[in-house]
């Protein structure tokens, strides 16, 4: 178990600056912008840190059985903090397609999983409203 560590920390590191550096390229084109909310506006964002997010998810390490180490949910945080639901929306959206797209045997009940809390975040925020 301990020669597991090393990697898992190396792994850990890499996502995190990953995250870090595409997120401050995010926030640097989202500066020039006017903050108004718009849907489009939230679809866009969410595109772009959807990407980010499933740049995350290709370079995940695997952790076990179908289980992988990464900080692809960070990314739909912050997406849904700064760009509101449609943003987070369409971030989880595009990382549920990544996840699929990595292909590990237990992928579809996490989706599915997955999937149903993302729908009930977004009812509730609308509901919130």
């Amino acid at each position: 178990m301990t020669t597991l560590l090393p990697p898992l920390f190396g792994a850990l590191l890499s996502n995190l600056l990953i995250l870090v550096g595409l997120t401050y390229l995010v926030s640097v084109v989202a500066v020039a912008y006017p903050p108004v909310r718009t849907a489009y506006r939230g679809a866009i964002f969410g595109l772009i840190l959807g990407v980010v997010a499933a740049t995350l998810v290709f370079f995940s390490v695997r952790v076990g059985n179908g289980v992988l180490l990464d900080l692809r949910y960070v990314a739909i945080l912050i997406s849904g903090l700064l760009g509101g639901p449609v943003a987070a929306l369409v971030t989880a959206a595009l990382t549920l397609l990544s996840r699929l797209e990595v292909g590990l045997p237990v992928v579809v009940p996490a989706t599915v999983i997955a999937a149903a809390a993302l729908l009930l975040v977004v009812v509730g925020g609308f509901l919130y409203r």
